[in-house]
């Protein structure tokens, strides 16, 4: 699994449906692997929380399973030296990422790597501005062209012993050449005794291509670039609060069309490939209509809501493990009382 953008959204959060996902799948025996592009001591302790089996950080460069290394690799003294006098000379503006912290000196003038400095020194890890200390050194950067900057040339300079991932915003994340989230992926494989076929991998950037390709089954979030959308088995389209609050506001017009035509349109709207997810095939008795389901979850969303956000309490309790529960028609969860079934949801 990715981080940014993936297990986190935006604004570092994770959502209720990805730790009610992550929880089952690992009750289901499957052994689950961060792939970041983050080193390790930049995950925040939510997400080392969640209870990942092992990671591999730095994009490849730092793997870690069963609570040793298995591999490290980083950019020592002299050579972080060169490149960042380099990459300076060449008009770039510079952040650099390692196990003992964050470096960020006063040559930068990024907006977007002074806020990120800012929000790792805030989560905890060690910010530094003086890079012109002996122990200066980094397991990879990201660098941002300034007004006049040359980075082609910065590129040129160093490409027999790094690579330049093309990021947004003109952003560059720099690695140690041959260093990739796929390779991170077979030596865990190899360690564990796994074929490729047998893993998944789920991401949403550039620095996942590798990864999504290595994978038996890859899975691209919704919020990736477009380009992306060709290189995965499967594209998952977030259904966002946003979205929610269309649907509320078309529903004065939609209540007068079938179920079935609006599920069309939506299915079509978000781009839902078909599948093979059935919640009725396995069931032993006759499956509730469209229309009293509807009416349960209505009970439960508004029995629930805060501040009258309908459009939150929507996506809250479909983000929740209730909906596995009120799908399981064979169980009687659906037929439950409905304060109970409310009290069960409040109480996770």
């Amino acid at each position: 699994f990715d981080v940014d953008g993936t297990i986190v959204t935006s604004d570092h959060v994770v959502p209720e449906s990805a730790r009610a996902a992550l929880k089952k799948a690992q009750s289901a025996g499957h052994i689950l692997i961060i792939n970041t592009g983050r080193p390790f001591r930049h995950i925040e302790p939510q997400i080392r929380a969640l209870g990942f089996d092992g990671y591999i950080c730095s994009i490849g460069g730092h793997i870690l399973l069963d609570g040793k290394d298995l591999l490290y690799r980083t950019i020592p003294h002299t050579e972080a030296v060169q490149i960042r006098d380099a990459g300076y000379a060449c008009g770039m503006d510079m952040l650099f990422e390692s196990e003992q912290g964050v470096w960020m000196d006063e040559r930068c003038t990024s907006a977007i790597a002074r806020r990120e400095f800012a929000w790792l020194k805030s989560i905890g890890v060690p910010a530094f501005t003086d890079t012109a200390v002996p122990d200066f050194a980094f397991d990879k950067f990201v660098c941002w062209p300034q007004a006049c900057a040359d980075p082609e040339r910065f590129e040129r300079s160093f490409s027999d012993r790094l690579d330049f991932i093309r990021r947004e915003h003109s952003m560059r994340e720099v690695i140690l050449k041959g260093l990739s989230k796929a390779g991170g992926m077979k030596t865990v494989m190899q360690y564990l005794g796994f074929a490729p076929k047998d893993s998944f991998a789920f991401g949403d950037g550039p620095n996942d291509l590798p990864m999504l390709r290595e994978a038996g089954t890859s899975v691209l979030m919704g919020n990736a670039p477009q380009f992306l959308w060709k290189e995965a088995d499967y594209v998952i389209r977030r259904f966002t609060k946003a979205d929610i609050e269309r649907q509320l506001r078309l529903a004065e017009v939609n209540h007068c069309l079938s179920f079935e035509q609006v599920s069309d349109e939506l299915i079509e709207d978000l781009n839902i490939p078909d599948g093979d997810f059935d919640t009725a095939a396995e069931c032993r008795y006759t499956v509730p209509s469209a229309t009293s389901i509807g009416m349960l979850y209505q009970g439960l969303v508004l029995s629930t809501m805060k501040d009258e956000d309908a459009a939150q309490a929507i996506l809250d309790v479909f983000s929740s493990f209730i909906t596995d529960e009120i799908s399981d028609f064979n169980s009687n969860v659906y037929y439950t009382n409905p304060d109970y079934l409310r009290c069960s949801y409040l109480e996770g």
